[in-house]
């Protein structure tokens, strides 16, 4: 029997750092039947040059190594023109400074998948985080009570971080599922913001999700990530809802149902944001304060403090 074919699509901006790795991992995978599409997104270093010396390893591998070049739009924009570039039967989109801690990692995602039936449409494997140097800092991985939890889709939108993770190349999609939700393969995109709800939660919504219990992926935390560079904290909670709204905007829900899941998000957003401003304005007045101190002499400091008493 003939095995499913898998793509790999990975967008990548300044990577050349991390890539080789992402791709050793991809082309020590044991199972047989890959293609993998790398999209550029506008990247000043040398990634182009890395990612091209592996094209003869891929092809002596027996996979399909593309590379496409693109002006800047994003990590969710790259992700979007690879989309209308995927052949194969299933799919996983790994970021270009993570990789694949198994060998087994695609086999035991595919395998799951094929033993599945139509309700599931997903699958995914538990993670590692690893700092710059390699050494484990945090891992993402089920309790016990969850394991066996198939149906993620609140838990993609309001527990981002413990029941679901947001490690891009933990999870596998039957493209024959995403192609029934999403048939345009078109996702909404915005510079800041990655790709993850964009292809989860239409997914999500009509299907399950499986997990293999094992950590078999990789995250490589770094300052300079693709999706964190030049956006501060508000902005990006911002560009969170926009993308949340987008998404469930085109997911066929009760009206009804959509504005809960809005409301809810809308909130828990404005939390955050309420949290991380009161912090930034107490930076602001301990600075505005400490500058004072340094620049009036300590006469004047001491006689306004008098005066306020």
């Amino acid at each position: 029997m003939t095995q499913k074919l898998v793509s790999v699509i990975t967008p990548c901006y300044n990577a050349d750092k991390y890539i080789a790795k992402l791709l050793d991992s991809v082309l020590g995978q044991t199972y047989d039947r890959i293609e993998m599409i790398i999209v550029d997104d506008g990247s000043t270093d040398s990634s182009a040059e890395i990612i091209k010396s592996y094209s003869a390893k891929f092809k002596k591998r027996g996979f399909n190594l593309e590379y496409v070049y693109q002006k800047n739009q994003g990590q969710s924009g790259a992700i979007n023109a690879a989309l209308k570039m995927v052949k194969g039967d299933y799919l996983v989109w790994p970021d270009a400074d993570d990789y694949y801690s198994s060998n087994e990692t695609i086999e035991k995602l595919v395998h799951s998948l094929d033993t599945s039936d139509d309700s599931v449409g997903m699958s995914r494997v538990e993670l590692s985080v690893v700092d710059e140097s390699g050494k484990e800092i945090s891992e993402h991985v089920t309790q016990a009570d969850d394991r066996y939890k198939t149906n993620l889709f609140e838990s993609c939108l309001f527990e981002y971080g413990s029941t679901f993770w947001g490690a891009a190349g933990g999870y596998m999609i039957k493209m024959s599922h995403f192609d029934k939700v999403s048939p345009r393969r078109d996702i909404y995109t915005e510079r800041s913001i990655g790709q993850n709800w964009q292809l989860c939660l239409p997914v999500l919504y009509e299907y399950k999700c499986l997990t293999v219990g094992e950590k078999l992926y990789t995250i490589v935390a770094r300052r300079n990530s693709h999706s964190r560079r030049g956006v501060n904290r508000v902005a990006r909670e911002k560009s969170y809802y926009r993308t949340i709204q987008q998404t469930l905007n085109r997911i066929d829900m009760p009206s009804r149902y959509r504005r809960y899941l809005l409301s809810k998000t809308k909130y828990r957003i404005q939390t955050i944001i309420n949290k991380y401003t009161l912090k930034s304005r107490n930076k602001a007045r301990f600075r505005v304060k400490r500058g004072v101190k340094l620049i009036l002499p300590y006469g004047v400091v001491m006689f306004h403090k008098r005066r306020k008493r």
